[in-house]
């Protein structure tokens, strides 16, 4: 099993932009629909439309913001170059003399 290469980079693609297509046609489709269905039902023929129309542009953009900045947040930490976890000695150094004798030090 590889962990990278041409094959992994292709599918990764490939999941991205199934992922950016049905964010955009699940609201649009759910909303528009819906608002269409209504209109039939209520008999307010274009109005419920329209209001289908803006909530699923509406809820197409909320998503893929949502999608968009989770994946900019995943390569900004997959960028980072220094260890994650990386283990530094604790300084206790304040620079005077005097910090040092209330330390207990006595120099």
């Amino acid at each position: 099993m590889r962990d990278s290469g041409p094959d992994n980079g292709l599918a990764q693609s490939l999941a991205f932009a199934a992922q950016l297509g049905f964010a955009i046609a699940c609201p649009m489709v759910a909303f528009i629909g819906g608002g269409a269905w209504l209109d039939s039902k209520v008999g307010t023929t274009p109005l419920l439309l329209f209001v289908g129309i803006l909530l699923g542009v509406l809820g197409a953009a909320g998503t893929l913001y949502q999608i968009i900045r989770l994946q900019t947040t995943k390569t900004s930490r997959g960028d980072r170059s220094s260890a994650p976890y990386k283990v530094e000695q604790k300084r206790n150094n304040a620079g005077t003399k005097g910090a040092d004798k209330r330390r207990g030090n006595g120099r």
